[in-house]
Parts: structure tokens; C-alpha cells; sequence
């Protein structure tokens, strides 16, 4: 009915008798493996027990493996004909649906950015709830994926697996050891390990946000029509022109697109914007004005400048 790992103890499961009597020393199966030997039992007041009737709960010590909760474990007189378990439990994490396509609005398919991980936990319990808030995090175009999941403490086989499938390690209430750290750290194998589940669920966000990818978020700040050409220099032109709609603003990163017809012929940047003969910072729709404009060859009277700022964001979960 429960099961965890003990730090001093080891494996720990809370069983219920329903049938027969539980000795100490009786060797334990759930379906095909043997899980170990009842070592110790002790009731719910902690003390020791030797036997233990029907309808009596007991916490057995000494198993090899954890079983889960509602989980049947007989108990067997011979070892012959059963899979024997590994001391920590360690299962693949079930297999999720694969998510449906991300399509854009063209109608292409993109990837789906996926964040594969190992989590360790201290109880089933403990194990349970994480993994099933950790189905909760994500987008369309980005998921956690828990490639093995396990109780107790971090070993060196997860460092192993988690170097094999370029994973990241989380552990909720359990620990690393030195040895085991270093040799993460040699393997370029992130650890992290927590003892409040909140902690650990940002933690785990947190690092599915940070392979997501940068996005530019474009801004139309508005259009000039080109009216006269006053200066040419290499690098640079001074155009006059009448602000036909929005706002140009004389910052940093704007950029000015040269439209002839419905195309964009070149592509340059906003430098500077005069108006009445003195320096502006921004003009309005009507105004007339006069422009240095870098990076385009071949302004025209009767083109069109239009003025956007681009900014490079990186993307957050939602």
C-alpha cells in the first residue's frame, strides 16, 4: 500500500496480509521477479514483529526491489524459476502519444522541441506526483519527455543513461554523492536535485525554456513617400519624403525597407530624421521631413520607405 526509500533502511515497502500469515524471512514475488526477503517487519508502532496474520499491515525491510502501490506480492519457497530484481528500482518511464504536428500558418510542419529527463525520487508517492505535474509543463512546440524514471538515490547508472540520451538528471528528495557528481560533471551531465516539489517543477521549466529558440518580434512603425534626394554618400543617402501613415521614431534598430510595388527591393537602417531643419526624434503622419537613410542603393523619387523595429526575444512557455 506504500513504498519508498529509506536513507538508513533502504528499500521500505507497507504491506498488507489478506491471506495467509507473513514471516520473517519469507521471499517475496510480484508476478515474474523476486523482489527480496523480509528481513525485518515492524507494525505500525514501529516494533518488531515475527509474524503477521491476515488483515495486518506491516512495514517490511531487506527487499532487493521496490514494489509499486496495488502491486500482489506472494510469497514463494524457492528462488528458482523467478527474474531476480536490481537493489534500486529503475523503470522507462511509460511511453507517451506522440504529439500531433505543430503546422504554420502556411501550412509547414515544424519540429517539436523535446527535453529528455531522468527523475529520481524519495517515495512511489513522491515519485507519482512529480512525474504527473511534469506532463503539465510544455507547448505546442515544446515537451519534457521522461526517459527513465526510479527511486533512491542518483547512481551512476543514471549519470550513464543520461549521457547516452543527452538527458538531464532531477531529483526530488534524494541525494548525489561526491564521486557520483564528479563523474556527472566529466560526463556533461546536468544534476539537480530538490527537496520542495515546487522547486523542482521551475527548475524543470526552467530548463525547457532555455532550448527553446530566440523569436523576432517585428513592429510596423509606419511609411514615407520618397519626395526628393539631397545627398548621396557611400554608405549613406538624405532623402526628403511626406510621412504617409503611423509614427517613425529615430532610435536604435529601426530599420528601413525600400518598397517599389508590392516588393522590398533592399533593406537598411534609419540614422537620423530632421525636420524644419532641426534634429527630431520622431515624425507623424502629414509631416514632411528629411531622412539619412545607410545600407541602400537606389532610392528613387516616388519609392516608398517603410520603417519597422525588430526585436530578438527569447521564447517562454506559456
Amino acid at each position: 500500500i506504500e513504498s519508498h526509500v529509506d536513507k538508513q533502511e533502504g528499500p521500505v515497502a507497507t504491506l498488507l496480509v489478506q491471506n495467509g500469515t507473513l514471516r520473517v524471512g519469507d521471499l517475496l514475488v510480484v508476478g515474474d521477479t523476486l523482489v527480496g526477503k523480509i528481513r525485518v517487519m515492524r507494525n505500525h508502532t514501529g516494533n518488531r514483529l515475527d509474524t503477521a496474520p491476515p488483515s495486518t499491515p506491516v512495514r517490511g525491510l531487506g527487499l532487493k526491489s521496490l514494489p509499486e502501490v496495488g502491486d500482489l506480492v506472494r510469497v514463494t519457497s524457492e528462488r528458482k524459476g523467478f527474474t531476480v530484481a536490481k537493489r534500486q528500482i529503475t523503470r522507462p518511464a511509460p511511453a507517451a502519444p506522440p504529439p500531433p504536428p505543430v503546422r504554420t500558418d502556411d501550412g509547414a510542419e515544424t519540429p517539436i522541441l523535446t527535453l529528455p529527463i531522468i527523475v529520481r525520487a524519495d517515495m512511489l508517492g513522491s515519485l507519482e506526483a512529480v512525474c504527473n505535474e511534469i506532463e503539465r509543463i510544455g507547448s505546442p512546440s515544446a515537451r519534457v519527455k521522461v526517459v527513465v524514471r526510479g527511486l533512491g538515490n542518483i547512481t551512476e547508472g543514471d549519470v550513464q543513461q543520461a549521457a547516452s540520451s543527452s538527458a538531464k538528471i532531477f531529483g526530488f528528495s534524494v541525494r548525489c554523492s561526491d564521486a557520483i557528481a564528479e563523474h556527472a560533471r566529466s560526463q556533461g551531465v546536468t544534476i539537480t536535485t530538490e527537496k520542495v516539489i515546487y522547486d523542482l517543477l521551475r527548475k524543470i521549466r526552467d530548463a525547457l525554456e532555455a532550448i527553446l529558440p530566440e523569436e523576432t518580434i517585428r513592429e510596423d512603425l509606419g511609411t514615407m513617400q520618397v519626395l526628393a534626394l539631397f545627398r548621396k554618400e557611400a554608405k549613406w543617402h538624405i532623402v526628403g519624403g511626406r510621412i504617409k501613415a503611423g509614427k517613425i521614431v529615430a532610435e536604435r534598430g529601426v530599420k528601413a525597407e525600400l518598397v517599389r510595388g508590392n516588393d522590398v527591393i533592399a533593406i537598411g537602417k534609419l540614422l537620423g530624421i530632421q525636420a524644419g531643419k532641426e534634429d527630431v526624434r520622431e515624425v507623424v503622419e502629414g509631416q514632411e521631413c528629411g531622412m539619412k537613410i545607410g545600407g541602400i542603393e537606389g532610392i528613387e523619387v516616388g519609392d516608398t520607405l517603410r520603417f519597422v523595429k525588430e526585436e530578438v526575444r527569447k521564447q517562454l512557455l506559456q
